[in-house]
């Protein structure tokens, strides 16, 4: 006959082994002493606990959890560095920036760490009028990601920036990096007026950019941009999103970097056209060199509005694809598509009605 606490104890070692007790997710819910109704600043607070929280680990992460529907106000930066397996769960909750603040103040700033969510919350900022650029606040960035392996945002609205939605990075120089932002997934969300650019992926290694809206950005809506031979965007899916005003480009590669398989697909562009551009010299010094590119594709997108000039210009890139886009043009002097000293290049079907031969 086995004793009951015998038979306790060998069930209790057989769950520990298995695993199944280590399963329950951590919890901590921003405490009641934060006030939740925007009244005063709570930057500090904020920042205090998040510091009490402990990290998760691989498949058990731990969730801080917002009080549903609060408003945060939030005066300063909020900075998490070497985190790992946190899940913000915003639960409808805003965070406000109310002041104007300085240039360099990131909303959320994340450096290294690995394996963060966001979710279900709104980051306010303080742009009094959005989509303009003011050029001595434009590094104030929605989210600023730098060096982080595996980052989410998902169901988040980011509004009234004065710099970018989101910044991907982790260039050299920057607080001792060696690595980029990594596994980096951007789905389900709205993004609304910003003052410099949409997204920069100034170092990111794996993006998805999906089922996303995005409108009024002062100036590129992507900016895939490299700051040296490292960075850029590597494999790179921008599918199924709602594209709405920007100031300059639509998906702009340019910089130092090698830039590889990026895939802008069925996105729909409302009140601009089919936008790309892939530029091959490198952005600064006084001897600028010529960089390739690989593997551009630019597939089923839609622009509601009609095109002149070419709208996709790609240069210095092997391995280009262009087709089943639909991007009405006025001249039929112009083609939609213009490639320059490129390999591997197929164009076509594409629906470029009112525009000449493509280039």
């Amino acid at each position: 006959m086995i004793r009951p606490g015998v038979l306790g104890c060998a069930v209790a070692l057989v769950l520990a082994g298995a695993g199944v007790w280590a399963q329950a997710p951590t919890t901590r819910d921003v405490p009641s002493s934060v006030v939740a109704d925007c009244s005063r600043d709570v930057t500090a607070r904020l920042a205090d606990f998040f510091d009490s929280v402990p990290d998760g680990r691989p498949g058990q992460p731990t969730r801080v959890r917002f009080s549903p529907g609060g408003c945060y106000r939030v005066d300063g930066r909020l900075r998490l560095a070497d985190r790992r397996h946190l899940v913000f769960d915003g639960r409808g909750a805003a965070l406000r920036w109310t002041t104007q603040g300085e240039r360099g103040r990131r909303s959320w700033r994340l450096v290294r760490g690995e394996g963060l969510v966001f979710r279900d919350m709104v980051v306010e900022g303080a742009h009094a009028a959005p989509g303009v650029y003011v050029a001595e606040l434009d590094n104030q960035h929605g989210f600023t990601v730098l060096g982080v392996a595996g980052f989410t945002l998902e169901r988040v609205r980011v509004a009234n920036v004065y710099g970018d939605f989101v910044y991907l990075g982790g260039s050299k120089g920057m607080e001792d990096l060696r690595r980029g932002a990594s596994d980096v997934v951007i789905t389900d969300s709205v993004f609304e007026g910003a003052g410099r650019q949409g997204i920069t992926l100034s170092w990111v290694d794996g993006l998805r950019i999906e089922r996303n809206r995005f409108d009024n950005v002062a100036r590129t809506l992507i900016d895939d941009e490299a700051t040296d031979d490292r960075g850029g965007g590597r494999d790179v899916l921008v599918r199924d999103n709602d594209i709405g005003e920007f100031g300059h480009a639509g998906y702009l590669i340019h910089g130092k970097g090698r830039q590889a398989n990026v895939a802008i697909v069925a996105n729909r562009w409302r009140g601009e056209v089919v936008n790309v551009w892939v530029k091959s010299l490198n952005a600064g010094g006084k001897r600028k060199r010529r960089v390739r590119r690989r593997n551009i594709s630019v597939v089923g997108n839609v622009s509601d509005v009609v095109g002149r000039a070419p709208t996709i210009d790609i240069d210095r890139t092997d391995g280009v694809v262009v087709r089943g886009n639909v991007q009405h043009g006025s001249d039929p002097t112009q083609s939609a598509v213009r490639v320059t000293q490129s390999t591997g290049v197929r164009i076509g079907p594409n629906d470029f009605t009112g525009y000449g031969e493509q280039r």
